[in-house]
């Protein structure tokens, strides 16, 4: 009888005991690298209250490119199925990036280098923000992509 007891008790302390589960242990690079990226929203909020929808500033030919994050840390972009010139080539290196996993900073380097914070990036969703100051005027940008 006291084992039965011992037993129920020891069950009861277990399985009350709130489990953590792991967090996901994949790398930020990993996540992103590798993978078609479809740019669905960008938009730029200023501290002076005005909105810009750049994505609608987007032609229809510019809006199903995809962006590529490659393993030698080269970004490129993919004209997708609509060429805005037929003459351009399908796909295109348009700069570096790099990825601070611990300050989940995402810099791209092209003309000239931008800092993207990353908001979310799960295997299919990836939410960047970049903020800027201009003549003491802060700039918002939000720039959400989903894998295709």
């Amino acid at each position: 009888m006291k084992r039965t007891l011992l037993l129920l008790a020891l069950f009861g302390f277990l399985f009350s005991c709130k489990r953590e589960m792991p967090e996901d242990a994949t790398p930020l690079t990993d996540t992103i690298k590798d993978k078609n990226w479809l740019l669905i929203a960008d938009s730029t909020v200023s501290s002076a209250g005005t909105v810009e929808n750049n994505y609608d500033l987007l032609s229809g030919c510019e809006k199903d490119d995809l962006v590529q994050f490659k393993s030698n840390k080269t970004l490129v972009r993919d004209e997708g199925a609509t060429k805005c010139n037929a003459s351009d080539p399908q796909t295109m290196t348009i700069g570096t990036w790099a990825l601070n996993e611990s300050s989940k900073v995402l810099t791209f380097t092209s003309v000239e280098k931008i800092d993207f914070k990353i908001h979310t990036l799960n295997a299919t969703n990836l939410v960047l923000i970049a903020v800027e100051t201009v003549n003491g005027v802060t700039f918002t940008e939000t720039a959400t992509f989903k894998v295709k």
